[in-house]
């Protein structure tokens, strides 16, 4: 019998905190799910920690895969998944204990999206008690281009169909999420607070050459053009602003991190 929740975990390279990633979900007071994990050609232990998961728990399914990218792993564990309800955890981040049992009472018959806090540096992003009449609302009001990961969502099966993660290494979370807002879900957002993000200075996240920045601002413009947000809009001004800000950022980081190198020698 299908599982009620597939919970998809892309894996590279990622030997130092995969258990601590598996362990956090299979510690989970609920326990309707299956969980995929997909190894993405680790060159370190991730392969055999993996296969050893699902070795001694039943509910969790490996598939081996040659190297290509976060967004065609997640694609692999979509092909494979079986559950009525879809989501993703990242193999170095982990789930606060409780938080599945919370999350799936809150996803009622009329909701097709839920997306709920999470905490970054020790810091809690909290999230309003909400539904939204239109995923324009949602995008607007939620800023959703400044937290369009999907790490923090449920999404029903039937929403995602055949939508898969673009090629890409950069931003794929965005683009993805924008093509399923076009289908114009039924969301909600919930003040639970139960995902841990660790931020990675040397992921994908941090990419902070031109060809990365040039990658992010495609998909950014991507976004602005499928949503039909005009920048001439107040909230189209306010998109714009969150663009270049967080291309700034970026930026600036890229700087202090050449300055700081240059400092050393």
């Amino acid at each position: 019998m299908a599982k009620t929740l597939s919970i998809i975990v892309p894996v590279f390279n990622a030997e130092k905190t995969l258990d601590r990633c598996v362990l956090s979900v299979v510690s989970q007071s609920y326990g309707d799910w299956e969980m995929i994990l997909v190894d993405d050609g680790s060159t370190d232990k991730s392969g055999a920690i993996c296969d050893e998961w699902s070795g001694k728990e039943c509910r969790i399914k490996t598939i081996h895969t040659q190297n290509n990218s976060p967004s065609v792993a997640r694609n692999a564990g979509l092909d494979a998944a079986s559950g009525s309800l879809i989501t993703f955890v990242d193999a170095d981040d982990y789930l606060e204990h409780g938080i599945y049992d919370d999350v799936m009472s809150k996803m009622q018959d009329d909701v097709d999206m839920l997306e709920y806090g999470w905490i970054r540096k020790g810091v809690n992003h909290v999230l309003p008690e909400k539904t939204y009449p239109s995923a324009k609302d949602y995008w607007e009001e939620r800023r959703v281009w400044s937290h369009s990961y999907v790490w923090n969502k449920v999404f029903r099966r039937e929403l995602i169909g055949d939508t898969r993660f673009g090629m890409t290494n950069m931003a794929e979370d965005l683009i993805f999420l924008v093509d399923i807002l076009r289908k114009h879900p039924r969301i909600a957002t919930t003040s639970l607070v139960g995902y841990t993000y660790v931020v990675n200075e040397g992921g994908l996240s941090f990419d902070t050459s031109v060809k990365g920045i040039s990658r992010l601002l495609k998909a950014q413009l991507y976004a602005v053009w499928k949503m039909r947000t005009l920048p001439v809009s107040k909230d189209g001004l306010n998109l714009y602003y969150r663009i270049f800000y967080r291309l700034y950022d970026i930026v600036r980081f890229s700087l202090f991190r050449v300055m700081e190198r240059t400092a050393k020698h």
